[in-house]
């Protein structure tokens, strides 16, 4: 007689990737500090199921080329949302705030896509121009909806059109030292 179980297979708790960047990084930069992420958890890149940033990169080619590159929507949100997950940032920093009027954006864009129940796995990385952190949630990430959902608009050459920026040229100097400091 075959043995017969109950044991259910218990799903892995949902990965939301949180990135900040500089504008115009390198895609193939913040791919790789996002796969180092993933291999400081042990968990596959199949477990992403979002990428998440501050809704001033919602056009940024490096954050739709990683959201690209794992198959997974991406989630912007407003400097006020992610500045409220403050208490939760294993690396809070008074620079970034100065620049985006939170206090980073890697790891809260992760604990703000992951929802209430997120919790980070990978604290701030960084790297030359980006800064990734990993949050887990037990909760479906993809249905937890947000406050900006993306939606990539292309030119007729393909690519990501890109707004305006708004930076002065001092701001984003500025925020290239900052990320060059680690602080985002």
């Amino acid at each position: 007689m075959a043995e017969h179980s109950d044991a259910r297979m218990v799903p892995s708790p949902e990965l939301v990737l949180g990135i900040g960047c500089e504008r115009g990084a390198d895609p193939a930069e913040i791919i790789s500090l996002a796969k180092s992420a993933l291999d400081r958890c042990g968990r596959p890149a199949r477990d992403v199921m979002l990428v998440a940033s501050i809704d001033t990169r919602a056009s940024e080619p490096a954050i739709i080329a990683a959201a690209r590159h794992f198959g997974v929507p991406l989630r912007f949100f407003s400097a006020a949302v992610l500045e409220a997950l403050t208490p939760r940032l294993a690396n809070p920093s008074a620079l970034v705030f100065a620049y985006t009027a939170c206090h980073g954006v890697a790891e809260a864009a992760a604990l703000a896509g992951g929802g209430e129940v997120a919790r980070l796995v990978v604290p701030k990385l960084k790297s030359h121009q980006a800064t990734i952190a990993i949050a887990e949630s037990s909760q479906s990430v993809v249905a937890a909806g947000s406050e900006i959902e993306s939606t990539i608009s292309q030119s007729d050459s393909g690519a990501p059109s890109l707004p305006n920026d708004m930076r002065s040229r001092e701001q984003a100097a500025g925020l290239s030292a900052m990320l060059l400091e680690g602080a985002c």
